[in-house]
């Protein structure tokens, strides 16, 4: 156990056993050591002589030779730990799905429109941790639909609310959005892809001094 350790040193912060544990841990446990407590945010690894033929505990999420190369040590550890970030971020999604099936049986109980959008924003940016967000609504009064502005928030910088509308077309993020249906996240708010049939306005950021990011 003490050379496993020391193999793991180098990449990992390594406790003895019985430490305080941290938000996410794996744990190296035998046959014969303490009995360590499974958790969501735990996963033991087991180390086991070759003559031993088990069974083990239903509990251990991997089983690996006591004296496995320190490369396979690594590679199970780090294996792991992408279980408890899977695990995390399922968790995190059932969570938003649940809050997202509440706040929908709220709102259909909601006959005030501006309060049903000012509620779906907040959502949206509490779920995606954002500082600020606007919403669009999609109009088809007339011959050509169109985006009509119709709610902005920010915890930054006062936002005057300003009636607007947009051409629903591929040229503006908004539009593209609601044309394709499909999710956009760019790395730079202010740089989208070359190919990108869109273009960015950024004349709130250059009036306010916001830096919107993504």
């Amino acid at each position: 156990m003490t050379a496993a350790a020391a193999a793991l040193g180098g990449t990992y912060e390594v406790r003895p056993l019985g430490a305080a544990t941290p938000s996410d841990a794996v744990i190296l446990v035998t046959p014969r050591s303490a009995a360590a407590a499974a958790a969501d945010n735990v996963r033991l690894l087991g180390l086991v002589a070759t003559a031993d033929a088990g069974p083990w505990p239903q509990t251990w999420h991997a089983v690996l030779p006591l004296a496995a190369p320190a490369a396979m040590l690594a590679h199970a550890v780090a294996a792991a730990f992408a279980d408890l970030d899977a695990a995390a971020e399922r968790a995190r999604l059932a969570r938003d799905l649940s809050e997202l099936n509440a706040i929908g049986i709220r709102l259909s109980a909601e006959s005030n429109p501006r309060f049903l959008l000012e509620a779906i924003l907040s959502k949206a940016r509490e779920i995606t941790s954002s500082d600020a967000g606007s919403l669009y609504i999609v109009e088809e009064r007339g011959e050509s639909p169109y985006l009509r502005f119709a709610l902005a928030q920010n915890d930054s910088v006062a936002v005057p609310f300003r009636a607007a509308t947009l051409p629903l077309t591929d040229e503006s993020i908004a539009g593209h959005v609601a044309l394709s249906g499909r999710l956009i996240n760019l790395a730079d708010a202010y740089a989208p892809p070359p190919d990108s049939p869109f273009t960015i306005n950024s004349w709130f950021d250059e009036q306010t001094g916001y830096r919107t990011k993504s």
